[in-house]
């Protein structure tokens, strides 16, 4: 065939369209892999900042907040230079970003930043502002890493939770460490800040406090508002609120300890210290526990009498019983049956705890809770000093102030006030209640107590929310986040503690039953991922024993007893860290060995181990069967392991206990 040169200049042309075609399709290709790979997984170079903003995003609906602008009324304590601003925020004023970083620093007008130097409760406070004042801060990055972040990002509103969970159906809480102090808060406060400042002006709040708690530091304290709108004194650290259904908590403390003294049974009818209580009830054998009525299942009614109101309640116990027998007020569910809550059972507790005390309530609360905590700002209505009373923000419903009022005879449910210096020294007090060591909240009350008083005694039907005695549980992220609705006429309150990674917020503020977990939830989801996420990069390995691991690995074979697995092999992991393959474990678990100390008694000297269950490797059914559940049934995570016996001639160890069982090498 002739092919001419037109031909030719033609069949040049098609290869030269064919060939740019491929190359489209190539880079199509190759861009259609790059978005599903960035779809699929989060790079491991992402960092910190990614992160929040992802948690701006999903979480809080936060992405484009705008800056805070500074003003007399926003008394945030501290001014970051404008090079630090986020890239896509523009500043309103000519160089300078109000917010409240770890606390300290200017103060301004008496702010937030007043509480440093202070204490939280026998411990305390660290307050460390050199990242937030220093001109050359940078924020600090979280090296993330793909074993924690490997997850679709398309489905938003599981991303954040398959992040932080490792993939784990049952998610443990990792080691309580110090995170890093220069700049790891600067970012995720910073952003917090500018959320608040949104907050304040579309709610209209007058007033108000918040502070954000992590272990036994006061990460973020901040306070806005002036005390009353007929002045120019603005709120501090010092200015007092009334924190209403935040009360109740204190009350249950007290009850407990009451308890652990010998004082009173929970499970005793309320009628055993309050004589002749008697309310009315449509359901048959109706008993009012104790303990029912500190976790809101007692089925009571939510208010006193109505001759007993916020206008007077000026009654003594025996006088309240009469009244509430001869009323009309019944009970209005069974006990146990759904939560409702009941000032007035929360009242009857804590005056009933008169009785059996033979002291007032006021007085109780003041010696075993209030003073081991050192909250000596927190106090009744009728005890505020004169320099207290001018200093007390005064409380608003639409555009009327309320007239100072006292609960008088039901001030245990809501009637103390308190201000952000005291309430933060309560957050520390929540933050040590999963500590394993003991803590300065022995000092108020038994950690056990305090642990039992946040245990849900009801789970509702969604199986993710149940009320305590008298937080309401939650699930954030997978962890147990507990809160307190404290709100009152004037007045607006919320308490969240996140205790396994002891995070804690509160905020208060001086408009009419405001919903402040507007305020505190943010919080939570902004650092619970974040905090999760560092500890578990902080998180050490397992401790190898001192001596190596030969004295230890080898077969052992269970004796003659009941419940023996037969034979487990004792090995080691690619970490170094020793391992026990257990037969009566699920396929692709194993027990790996942390070195706890040396073992020595009067009957066995050697070493012992603290054991975790884990799963193989890339095993992923063996990673799924890892449910709470499961965890329960195996009943060996956190156990320990003794080696014993210690043979000088082989320098192996000869006897092995696990789970109460002998285990010994074969013969």
């Amino acid at each position: 065939m002739v092919v001419t040169p037109k031909k030719a200049a033609q069949l040049k042309s098609c290869m030269s369209l064919l060939a740019l075609f491929a190359v489209i399709i190539f880079a199509a290709m190759a861009l259609a892999v790059l978005f599903v790979t960035e779809s699929k997984v989060l790079d491991v170079q992402d960092d910190q900042d990614k992160l929040i903003d992802e948690i701006n995003k999903t979480q809080l609906g936060a992405s484009d907040l705008p800056p805070a602008a500074n003003s007399n009324n926003n008394n945030n304590n501290h001014v970051v230079p404008r090079a630090q601003l986020d890239h896509n925020v523009v500043a309103r004023d000519n160089g300078t970003y109000n917010f409240t970083g770890s606390g300290g620093g200017n103060g301004g007008s008496g702010g937030g930043g007043d509480l440093k130097g202070g204490k939280i409760g026998p411990v305390p406070v660290s307050l460390d502002t050199a990242s937030a004042t220093s001109p050359t801060t940078t924020i600090s990055t979280i090296t993330l890493n793909n074993d924690y972040y490997s997850v679709n990002s398309h489905q938003e509103d599981d991303l954040i939770t398959s992040v932080f969970t490792n993939g784990y159906p049952c998610d443990l809480n990792p080691p309580i460490s110090k995170l890093p102090a220069a700049g790891f808060w600067d970012k995720p406060l910073r952003n917090l800040g500018r959320l608040f400042a949104r907050l304040q002006t579309d709610l209209a709040i007058d007033g108000g406090a918040i502070g954000i708690v992590y272990d036994q530091s006061v990460i973020y304290n901040s306070t806005w508002g002036v005390l009353t709108r007929n002045t120019t004194r603005q709120v501090t650290g010092d200015s007092l609120f009334r924190i209403g259904g935040i009360t109740r908590l204190i009350t249950s403390i007290l009850a407990h300890k009451e308890r652990d003294s010998g004082a009173i049974k929970m499970d005793n009818h309320i009628g055993s210290i309050v004589p002749g209580f008697g309310l009315k009830s449509q359901y048959k054998n109706q008993r009012y526990s104790i303990r029912s009525i500190l976790a809101d299942l007692s089925g009571m009614p939510l208010n006193t009498p109505p001759n007993c109101s916020l206008s007077g309640c000026n009654f003594t116990t025996a006088e309240m019983v009469k009244m509430i027998n001869a009323s009309t007020l019944q009970a209005v569910r069974p006990p146990y049956w759904i939560p409702s809550r009941s000032n007035l059972g929360y009242a009857l507790v804590g005056r009933g705890l008169e009785s059996v005390a033979r002291n007032t309530y006021e007085n109780l609360v003041q010696s075993n809770v209030l003073s081991p905590l050192n909250m000596f700002n927190t106090v009744w209505q009728t005890v505020k000093t004169s320099g207290q009373a001018s200093n007390v923000a005064t409380g608003y419903e639409a555009d009327a102030d309320i007239p100072d009022y006292d609960l008088e005879w039901a001030r245990p449910w809501g009637g103390l006030y308190s201000n952000l210096r005291d309430l933060v020294k309560l957050l520390a007090a929540l933050n040590l209640v999963e500590a394993k060591r003991d803590s300065s909240l022995n000092e108020v009350i038994l950690p056990q107590s305090m642990r039992e008083l946040m245990l849900p005694l009801f789970m509702n039907p969604d199986t993710k929310t149940g009320q305590a005695s008298p937080f309401q549980v939650s699930y954030l992220f997978d962890k147990v986040v507990r809160t307190i609705d404290g709100g009152i006429k004037g007045y607006g309150s919320h308490l969240l503690v996140v205790p396994g990674l002891r995070i804690a917020v509160v905020a208060i503020g001086n408009k009419g039953e405001t919903d402040m977990s507007q305020f505190t939830i943010p919080v939570a989801r902004m650092l619970i991922p974040i905090v999760q996420n560092q500890l578990r990069l902080q998180q050490a390995g397992p401790t190898p024993p001192p001596n190596g691991t030969d004295q230890f690995t080898g077969p052992f074979e269970g004796l003659n007893t009941i419940g023996m697995a037969g034979t487990v092999v004792v090995g080691t992991n690619p970490a170094g860290a020793l391992t026990i393959s257990d037969p009566r474990l699920p396929e692709g678990l194993y027990y790996e060995l942390a070195y706890q100390s040396e073992l020595n008694t009067t009957t066995e000297q050697g070493q012992r181990f603290t054991v975790n269950i884990r799963a193989q490797a890339n095993n992923a059914d063996a990673q799924d069967s890892l449910t709470c559940i499961n965890l329960f049934n195996l009943g060996a995570n956190g156990d320990v392991v003794d080696f014993t016996q210690l043979d000088t001639a082989t320098n192996k160890y000869r006897s092995l206990v696990l789970q109460g069982e002998r285990y010994v090498p074969p013969v």
